[in-house]
């Protein structure tokens, strides 16, 4: 096998690239164990729908829901549903 072509370490970068953004400190990634737990509802199809893209681009659902939280939090706009 090439070192071009090395699933096991592709693997392994893509989850180190989830789960570190830049200038994050342990306690932004929720490593404290001081993190809330926050239950929210959803239907399945949209449930299933996050999961199915979360998991295409091999990103956890709660890290994509943080950063949704966090960007929120800081002012960021919630995008417009498209209409129907």
């Amino acid at each position: 096998m090439s070192s071009e072509d090395n699933p096991l370490r592709d693997a392994v970068q893509s989850k180190q690239d989830t789960n570190a953004e830049a200038g994050e400190t342990d306690a932004q990634k929720g490593a404290t164990g001081e993190d809330v737990r926050v239950n929210v509802r959803v239907s399945p199809t949209l449930h299933e729908r996050f999961k199915q893209r979360a998991q295409r681009e091999g990103r956890p659902l709660s890290w994509l829901i943080r950063r949704f939280m966090k960007h929120y939090a800081a002012g960021g706009d919630v995008p417009a549903l498209p209409e129907r």
